[in-house]
């Protein structure tokens, strides 16, 4: 966002997961959901996933 890392996310199966490094607003988390569904549908067109938060470290 705005050029920041805001987190990490990894693709699995049904889902793109993120992990935030930090809390977002409800504004901001639109904004990352946004920039994942045009990632998305550059990287996967035509595949639905769900976008998810979880654990994306190990």
């Amino acid at each position: 966002m705005d050029g920041g890392l805001a987190g990490l996310w990894r693709l699995d199966d049904d889902a793109l997961v993120i992990e935030l490094f930090g809390r977002l607003d409800r504004a901001r988390w639109a904004e990352v959901t946004a920039e994942a569904e045009r990632m998305l549908g550059i990287l996967h067109p035509g595949t639905a996933y769900d976008i998810r938060l979880g654990a994306v470290r190990g």
